[in-house]
Parts: C-alpha cells; sequence; structure tokens
C-alpha cells in the first residue's frame, strides 16, 4: 500500500462532509478508490480533485453584530419577523418531516428482511400467541389471501 493513501474517513472529515455527499461526489467525480486488504483508500490526486470540487461548495458562517451570514449572504438577524419565524418554523417541520419518512422507509425496509426466525425470542412469542389466539396457520392464510387475489384478476 503506498504511504500517501488516505482512508474515506480521514477525507470525509477534513472536507467536513458526510459518508453519503462523499460517494456522491466520488460517483460524480468518476473517482474509484483503491483496495488494499479490503479497505478503500484515495491517493493524493483524488483526494485533491475532492478538495477542488468542493472548494465552491463549502458554506463558511460568520456572525457580525448578531447577524448570522453564510458566505455573505444575510440568514438571520437578533430581530426576527413574524413572517421569518413561520418561515423558519415552516423549513424545520419540512426537515423533521423527511427525517421522519426517511427514517420509516428505511425501518420498512428492514422489517421486510427479517423473518420469524430473526425475531428477538420475546417477538417470536409474541407472533406464537396471536397464531395460536386466532387459530390459523398465517402462511395458510397468506396462500388463501393472494389465490383470492389471483382469482380476481384472472
Amino acid at each position: 500500500m503506498e504511504n500517501n493513501w488516505i482512508t474515506p474517513e480521514t477525507v470525509q472529515k477534513e472536507l467536513g462532509i458526510g459518508k453519503h455527499q462523499y460517494y456522491d461526489v466520488l460517483t460524480e467525480l468518476g473517482i474509484k478508490a483503491h483496495r488494499h486488504k479490503g479497505r478503500a483508500y484515495l491517493d493524493a490526486d483524488q483526494v485533491q480533485k475532492l478538495r477542488d470540487y468542493l472548494g465552491g461548495q463549502t458554506a463558511i458562517a460568520t456572525v457580525d453584530n448578531g447577524e448570522l451570514s453564510i458566505n455573505g449572504d444575510e440568514v438571520i438577524t437578533e430581530e426576527v419577523s413574524d413572517q421569518e419565524a413561520e418561515d423558519l418554523y415552516w423549513e424545520a417541520a419540512e426537515l423533521a418531516a423527511n427525517r421522519l419518512k426517511l427514517r420509516n422507509l428505511v425501518k420498512l425496509n428492514l422489517a421486510s428482511k427479517i423473518d420469524y426466525e430473526r425475531l428477538p425470542p420475546e417477538l417470536q412469542e409474541d407472533v406464537r400467541k396471536t397464531a395460536d389466539a386466532a387459530n390459523l396457520n398465517v402462511g395458510k392464510l397468506a396462500d388463501r389471501i393472494a389465490n383470492k387475489i389471483y382469482e380476481r384478476h384472472q
């Protein structure tokens, strides 16, 4: 392995970017990481390409006399109008909703990958109790429901 190879974590920390942005930029620039013993590394030229690409996109926040600016554009002052407050709240609520939606999508996707055998024992017991209480064979019930639907669509 070359001595000047740099790990993705080091590059992300240096550039102040997250894992997703890191991989998005690699893809966009067509950069392929070097592999060594199952690990990915970038060489100095690749890291410089990332720096150059992200250099124009780096936000610099400053506070002067109670006013927050990003790249010289005033964002907010200590005095906020009612409309600005409403706008900020709405933008924050949208961010929260997106985070919640994404979280639920991840949970649904993850749940679809968990079969009965991989459930924690206490949840397996809950499933058994539910099936016993309904006196059903869940697999047979699912087959009957699927067959009913298939028959309607033929």
